[in-house]
């Protein structure tokens, strides 16, 4: 058997990060949104009661890093099985959604196994159990196990639902340059700058310490007609939002063709489809 689902990105229409806590982490107020810019996953029940489970990861022409041994999907993996038997399993991901973006891929692919997972359990995880597992992973990755449109609080586990938006289509570029999010919010934090109150439309704090390069695309989406046109998460990705497909298709084949490595033309995606799972025999 074959469990497949959709792991798609997501995007920040606002994101306010907030001074650190007594922790020393940063909570953040920020209003999600699933695109139609997916990687794809593939988890098969291997036969042989003996054999290890293997995760296979193939980059389907975007920009990308640093894979590291402990990825996201791994270190779901382990976890569960701390917690219940998992028969030996072969995990395949497509990935489009570059790495080190801010689009949420890694974090998506988490989401997507812990939906998936629960065809392969004896016992399967229980609700409580699975939030657990989702904010153990990283901070994006309850978001993922909701989809659509969420207002968030706190490290991202506290979500509120949306309704679906009218179906928007954004226009998105990447640069040469990538983000590492640790490294985003030590350069925020010697800034010293007044905090946006709710959730402010086309606002992204970590725009005061992107990359130069982020910078310009926005402006350069912004004089294409995109609104809003920001950075998503602590970036490199940039998107603008458009009211019509060809408007956004003009908008990054116009990038393309100055020389941005690195774009693509998504939907907005609704929570159901963010969250679609299928079997195959």
């Amino acid at each position: 058997m074959t469990v497949r689902t959709v792991c798609p990105a997501k995007i920040n229409l606002s994101l306010v990060v907030l001074p650190p806590d007594a922790t020393g982490l940063h909570p953040l107020r920020t209003t999600f949104l699933t695109i139609g810019l997916c990687d794809e996953l593939a988890v098969t029940r291997l036969e042989d009661p003996l054999a290890r489970s293997s995760i296979h990861v193939q980059f389907d022409g975007i920009p990308h890093f640093d894979w590291p041994e402990d990825n996201t999907l791994a270190k779901t993996l382990r976890l569960v099985a701390e917690m219940l038997a998992i028969p030996p399993l072969r995990i395949e991901l497509v990935k489009r959604i570059p790495t080190e973006s801010g689009l949420g891929g890694g974090s998506s692919n988490a989401a997507g196994l812990l939906r998936v997972l629960g065809r392969f359990l004896a016992v399967p995880l229980t609700p409580d159990q699975r939030v657990d597992l989702a904010a153990s992973v990283g901070w994006d990755v309850p978001f993922f196990m909701t989809g659509g449109h969420a207002h968030a609080e706190g490290y991202g586990e506290r979500l509120r639902g949306l309704d679906d938006p009218q179906e928007k289509w954004f226009a998105l570029a990447m640069p040469r340059a990538s983000v590492s999010s640790a490294a985003a919010y030590a350069r925020l934090d010697e800034v010293d700058f007044e905090r946006a109150v709710g959730y402010p439309t086309g606002h992204n704090d970590f725009e005061r310490v992107s990359p130069p390069e982020s910078l310009d695309l926005i402006g350069r989406l912004r004089s294409l007609g995109a609104n809003p046109a920001m950075l998503s998460g602590s970036g490199s990705a940039v998107f603008g939002r458009f009211d019509r497909r060809e408007d956004a298709e003009r908008a990054a084949r116009a990038l393309a063709e100055a020389g941005t490595p690195w774009t693509a033309v998504a939907p907005s995606l609704a929570r159901s489809s963010s969250l679609a799972v299928w079997v195959e025999a």
